[in-house]
């Protein structure tokens, strides 16, 4: 058969049609196989340099000398955090109900905010933590201050030369779990609490092949609580 070139012919269109439909097919697997490749080396990788990394970033949190010095003297607040941390200044935002846990609508000012992202405690559970400060001088938040909130146990802690009044309480709903320790005291007509909140999701939520360990509770509630440590309220 004699072939001839620049002449459309029947055979000529099913063999361009095969290509353009092979082409892509072909394509789209080799980039597949190629993205799962990278997926696998990136999660080995981050998997063989993660125990490093949790203990240069648990040497540095424990230096509180290094943390940044947040003062608030127009209130008569002083707290420390961590450099990296995303900071809030709320204090002047409009007074609102959520100053502290279980405010049952009394209005408040809550001051600061410092979150703790989700990388904090990689490859877990662990979907992010706040610390908050608020204050109210309400009669009634004042009245009430120290008392526990319903399902939560209360202890006391001395920070800076204060009592605390201490309440520990969990909620869930929607696969989300909710830790919060609300640190409570009346100081010159003013009911003041320092929360921090640790926020998790339900592992099983996610496929195993994620290889998802559970949130290191106790890691990031020292981080919280070394914070809350640093408080001084004038």
């Amino acid at each position: 058969m004699k072939i001839v070139w620049n002449k459309v012919t029947w055979y000529s269109k099913v063999v361009a049609m095969c290509l353009m439909i092979a082409l892509p097919v072909v394509g789209f697997y080799l980039g597949e196989k190629y993205g799962e490749k990278k997926g696998f080396i990136y999660w080995a990788e981050s998997r063989l340099s993660l125990k490093g990394d949790e203990d240069k970033e648990t040497d540095f949190y424990a230096d509180i000398s290094k943390w940044v010095i947040h003062p608030m003297d127009d209130i008569g607040i002083e707290v420390r955090y961590p450099l990296d941390l995303e900071e809030e200044d709320l204090s002047r935002t409009a007074p609102a109900s959520d100053w502290r846990l279980d405010s049952q609508g009394i209005l408040g000012q809550k001051i600061l905010k410092v979150r703790i992202p989700k990388i904090f405690d990689r490859q877990t559970n662990f979907s992010g933590a706040e610390l908050t400060i608020g204050y109210s001088a309400d009669k009634k938040a004042i009245k009430d201050c120290i008392t526990a909130p319903q399902n939560g146990s209360v202890t006391e802690k001395e920070i800076n030369g204060r009592i605390y009044s201490v309440f520990s309480s969990s909620d869930a709903g929607a696969g989300n779990y909710y830790d919060t320790k609300s640190y409570r005291s009346v100081v010159n007509g003013k009911c003041y609490a320092i929360e921090h909140t640790i926020h998790s999701v339900n592992i099983k939520n996610y496929p195993n092949s994620y290889d998802l360990r559970l949130v290191h509770k106790d890691r990031v509630t020292k981080l919280l609580d070394d914070m809350v440590g640093t408080l001084i309220v004038k």
